[in-house]
């Protein structure tokens, strides 16, 4: 009898290069509101949980758990688990923090960077006390302090003051208006598929 081995590198490479076309622009857009892997991998594993037992039972029953599992390449276990945080409506992503909300967590609990009105502090770069280096020390988040800084810049999370120290400007990923260029850069991908 002959055996035939199947691995991801023998799938049609049309088909991967369909998928890394569909996943390119949301991934763009992803990233540029600072959704990190781990969100979107929590993300992605509801969905297909989802997808697979609502398009894939039999007679209109949803699918079980064994087929979901066989699917989605899951455990049973996980896949028990989505479905639960699915029934109760939960966000399965509340205990995946993006490295920039644990920079911002930090910031805005930590008793070093918060004043006397629990708000966050005005902080220096680099230096003795309150530092932003020593802000990306605490969260204990695997990047430079100078990549973090960069990143948060970008994201528009901080500013300078005028005596050149370090501000959270805003205290979530995205505010109103960013939510709703995301939600229209989500919509028009949507529309060209």
């Amino acid at each position: 009898m002959k055996r035939i081995f199947l691995n991801y590198i023998e799938m049609d490479i049309n088909l991967i290069k369909q998928i890394q076309s569909i996943f390119k622009p949301l991934v763009t857009i992803l990233l540029k509101y600072g959704v990190s892997y781990k969100v979107f991998d929590k993300i992605a594993k509801e969905v297909f949980v989802s997808v697979a037992t609502n398009d894939y039972g039999i007679r209109g029953r949803d699918a079980n758990t064994s087929k979901v599992a066989f699917m989605t390449g899951l455990s049973r276990r996980e896949i028990s688990k989505i479905k639960q945080k699915i029934q109760r409506e939960e966000f399965i992503i509340s205990k995946s923090l993006s490295y920039s909300e644990k920079v911002m967590d930090v910031w805005l609990n930590d008793k070093d960077f918060t004043n006397s009105s629990n708000q966050p502090k005005a902080i220096i770069y680099e230096g003795t006390g309150s530092s932003f280096v020593e802000l990306i020390k605490k969260t204990k988040i695997d990047v430079t302090p100078k990549t973090a800084y960069l990143e948060l810049l970008r994201l528009r999370l901080i500013v300078h003051n005028k005596k050149d120290q370090i501000i959270l400007q805003r205290h979530e990923l995205m505010g109103h208006s960013s939510k709703e260029n995301f939600t229209a850069k989500l919509e028009n991908i949507m529309d060209k598929k």
